[in-house]
């Protein structure tokens, strides 16, 4: 494998090539024959410069997908992810590796999604259902994926994107409730940074028995601002928990048909909630939301 390549793409294969090849990866072969230089604008200076097609969109050739790749380029200005236009890229005009064409892995997907997907349902839009993470895989032993190297910093002109460090548990048993007349938008920022999960949420019911309340969010009415270390299958239920002990005005704060800011941790498997704050469409709220994409913890 080239250099550069090493330096910047994770491979991980599913069997050894030495032991021969996987059904798929000979099918793979059979279709994906010719490697061409990259000549779509915005995948030249990526750490590979050959690709092949047809491509996972079905696109023929660059042309067709270059015409269609150019609809993000506003999403990759702003840069909402880091990772935008690599997985574009992978999937518009993906890197020809020995006459292979090898698919995102999972995390890729999500990183990209996540921050820009916020910002086009702001503007009335959705992520593509051709670009579903749910299509790809995690990688792991058996999967056969491409995902960024986080480990080296110099692979571009621009620092590699590296995952978020995440914060660390806390040992504060309180789970604090504010209403939209008692929000400290500063306590916002902060908290934010301190938690794993950042969420807007619409709580469907409340749940109590002698151990435990918990509270069942709709996981259609969500919009993630912020998972560090949470995947995809921790989030599936939309179920939280409280710490162990709530403050008195969660009680008055957390009703059923509502729309609340979440901020939590995972613990072990279970998503707590360590604070909540009244979803308001106060100037001063939205402008504090919108500080999210671009907050330096």
């Amino acid at each position: 494998m080239p250099k550069i390549m090493e330096l910047c793409l994770l491979i991980i294969f599913v069997l050894s090539f030495l032991d021969g090849q996987s059904v798929e990866a000979r099918r793979q072969q059979e279709v994906y024959q010719k490697c061409q230089p990259v000549t779509i604008p915005m995948c030249e200076n990526l750490p590979y410069n050959m690709t092949t097609f047809p491509n996972f969109l079905k696109h023929q050739s660059q042309e067709e997908a270059g015409a269609e790749i150019a609809q993000f380029l506003p999403l990759v200005n702003v840069e909402c992810s880091e990772d935008l236009r690599f997985f574009l890229c992978m999937m518009y005009a993906p890197p020809c590796i020995q006459n292979f064409v090898i698919p995102p892995c999972l995390n890729l997907c999500e990183q990209a999604r996540y921050g820009c997907e916020v910002l086009m349902n702001r503007f009335g839009f959705s992520w593509p259902e051709q670009l579903s993470c749910d299509k790809f895989k995690e990688a792991g032993p058996g999967v056969l994926c491409i995902d960024r190297n986080r480990t080296d910093d110099n692979v571009s002109k621009r620092p590699a994107p590296v995952l978020t460090t995440i914060a660390p548990v806390p040992v504060d048993d309180v789970t604090y409730c504010f209403e939209s007349s008692t929000i400290v938008y500063e306590d916002i920022l902060s908290e934010f940074c301190k938690a794993h999960f950042v969420m807007k949420i619409r709580l469907e019911s409340i749940s109590s028995t002698v151990q435990e309340t918990t509270y069942q969010a709709n996981d259609r009415k969500r919009e993630i601002y912020k998972r560090d270390g949470l995947k995809k299958r921790d989030l599936k239920a939309m179920l939280f928990h409280m710490r162990n002990t709530a403050a008195p005005e969660c009680c008055n704060v957390m009703k059923p048909g509502e729309e609340f800011l979440v901020m939590g941790y995972k613990d072990n498997k279970r998503l707590v909630i360590s604070s909540v704050f009244a979803w308001t469409r106060s100037r001063d709220f939205r402008q504090t939301i919108r500080k999210f994409v671009d907050l330096d913890c």
